[in-house]
C-alpha cells in the first residue's frame, strides 16, 4: 500500500468539493458499484468522455474503516479505494478526474471541470447542470469542458 499522501489536504477547494458532491448525491441518489464492476466502468467512463489515456491501476488496498473511501497517487496512476465489495460510483469518478488532470491543484477549476465532464458522460447533460449548480452554491466555479475539443491529455 502507499503511503496516504496528505499532499491536498490543506487544498482549500476540498471541503466546497466534498460537499457540493454531497449535495449532489444526496439530490440524484447514489449507485454502488459491486467491486468486480468497477475497472469496466473506468474504462467505460473514459471511452464515453472520448478520452484516449492509459487506464488507471486500480488497488483495493484501503481498511474499511478508513473515512477517506479512495485517492489517486500521481507518481504512479494508482486509485486506491477501500476494500468494500461495493464501491460509491461518484467517488470513482472524483478519483478518475484526478487521474486525469494528474498533479494539478487538487480541486480546482480544472479538476471541478472534468469532474462535471464525467458527469455528463455518465449521467447526462441535465445532472452535469445539476453537478454544476451544487458546486457553484458553494462558490466554486467550473467551465463547461464539453465545449472544447479535448484529446484527453492535458498539457
Amino acid at each position: 500500500m502507499v503511503a496516504l499522501q496528505p499532499s491536498n489536504w490543506d487544498d482549500p477547494d476540498r471541503p466546497d468539493v466534498y460537499a457540493a458532491e454531497d449535495d449532489f448525491v444526496e439530490q440524484t441518489g447514489v449507485d454502488m458499484l459491486p467491486r468486480v464492476d468497477v475497472p469496466g466502468f473506468v474504462a467505460q467512463v473514459l471511452a464515453d468522455a472520448g478520452l484516449d489515456i492509459p487506464l488507471p491501476v486500480l488497488v483495493f488496498d484501503l481498511p474499511r474503516d478508513l473515512r477517506m473511501g479512495g485517492y489517486h497517487h500521481s507518481p504512479t496512476g494508482e486509485i486506491h479505494l477501500r476494500d468494500e465489495p461495493k464501491i460509491d460510483a461518484e467517488l470513482v469518478l472524483h478519483e478518475v478526474a484526478h487521474h486525469i488532470v494528474g498533479s494539478r491543484p487538487s480541486h480546482g477549476i480544472v479538476f471541478r471541470s472534468c469532474l462535471a465532464m464525467l458527469v455528463e458522460a455518465v449521467c447526462g447533460p441535465q445532472e452535469r447542470d445539476l453537478f454544476c449548480n451544487c458546486l457553484r452554491e458553494r462558490g466554486l466555479d467550473v467551465f463547461m469542458w464539453h465545449r472544447f475539443a479535448c484529446s484527453g491529455r492535458l498539457q
